[in-house]
């Protein structure tokens, strides 16, 4: 299964199945780290529809005020809506605490630190790329 995540290297060489181009030491997630990215999400995405409800509570529940942000959105759900809506990293980080609550539900609490910390590291590089073109749109 490929999920949706990019791996980047020191390099700057992306690939879209879950490795690295080079050797592990460019790689921002170890293989370890890919494998268990690979097996939460896979989890997730078998009952997307209801995960998706059940992480929008959490988000909410965690960060009410983001509320507001999504209550004035379009339907247009793309990065570029993001930037106009001047949705940065900080906002992109809010999502960690709610994602890894709901792994540890989903997996009946079986999330260990290295499924946290390689989510981290993911949801930091959408952070990055989301302050860059926030930036970038000023």
């Amino acid at each position: 299964m490929i999920i949706p995540i990019t791996i980047i290297s020191n390099r700057g060489e992306m690939t879209e199945n879950g490795t690295a181009n080079g050797s592990d030491s460019d790689a921002l997630l170890t293989k370890e780290e890919v494998n268990a990215i690979q097996e939460t999400w896979a989890l997730v995405w078998s009952d997307k529809k209801n995960n998706g409800i059940d992480f929008f509570v959490k988000f909410f529940t965690h960060f009410p005020e983001a509320q507001t942000t999504f209550l004035n959105t379009k339907k247009n759900h793309n990065a570029r809506n993001h930037v106009d809506r001047n949705v940065g990293g900080k906002e992109v980080k809010w999502l960690v605490p709610p994602f890894v609550e709901l792994l540890e539900e989903k997996t009946n609490g079986k999330v260990t630190e290295l499924h946290k910390t390689a989510w981290t590291k993911v949801f930091d590089v959408i952070a990055s790329i989301s302050d860059e073109e926030v930036e970038k749109a000023k």
